[in-house]
């Protein structure tokens, strides 16, 4: 069985952001929204990543009624941002992780999945390189799949706790402990990775987002053994 196979179940359609999440006014947006507006002033003003509850509310409370015109969304919105916060901070340190937050926003996002991921890898290169090194993929990986979980009802996607371990070993294997991939190498692999498609399709509603990318025939499956049965 290969790696897809493993982790997704085939009788489910496009994910659906939790009720919670949804009620927030956060999911659906541009994903232009959440790359070129949100995150800069988000970055901005937590430079590390880290935000609390109230800080949260303020913060994405200003985004949406900077975006809208409705008045009842100004009194609803704190309510339905502290409850989207919770659904996200699960660690009961009251603080949430900006990466694995806008990992989620992103892919929860309307746009070409090109962009989602491009922003997504961008997230992670810490050292502004245009590269990611193992640790790195390795916490893209676990950031996002936690995203996921957390944010999306039904989502049909099992992913192991070593998975992004176990990819980023496989990925990077042969490069040495400082060895890094491109951008471009990894834009070259994940837009083939038959698990990666399969698992963005789940946040595709329509052809044109993945318009640009290799078709079904050109992916290719991985075996991660241990892993996945």
């Amino acid at each position: 069985m290969g790696a897809a196979e493993g982790i997704l179940d085939s009788d489910v359609g496009p994910v659906e952001p939790t009720s919670v999440l949804q009620r927030s006014g956060l999911t659906g947006v541009p994903t232009t929204t959440v790359v070129s507006e949100w995150w800069p002033t988000f970055r901005r003003q937590f430079p590390r990543c880290l935000v609390s509850a109230s800080d949260f509310a303020g913060f994405f409370g200003t985004a949406l009624r900077a975006s809208s015109d409705d008045a009842k969304l100004a009194e609803q919105s704190d309510e339905a941002l502290h409850r989207a916060f919770a659904s996200f901070e699960n660690q009961s340190c009251g603080l949430l992780d900006g990466l694995e937050l806008f990992a989620a926003l992103t892919l929860l996002s309307r746009g070409k999945v090109e962009a989602k991921v491009v922003f997504i890898i961008d997230l992670f290169d810490f050292g502004g390189r245009s590269a990611l090194g193992r640790d790195a993929f390795g916490l893209l990986v676990e950031r996002v799949a936690s995203g996921m979980k957390k944010s999306c009802s039904c989502l049909g996607i099992h992913i192991p706790v070593d998975l992004p371990q176990a990819m980023a070993a496989r990925l990077f294997h042969g490069r040495g402990a400082e060895g890094e991939m491109s951008v471009a190498d990894l834009q070259d692999w994940w837009c083939r990775s038959l698990l990666v498609r399969r698992c963005l399709r789940r946040f595709v509603h329509s052809a044109d987002e993945e318009a640009g990318l290799p078709d079904e025939d050109e992916w290719h499956d991985e075996e991660y053994p241990g892993v996945l049965a």
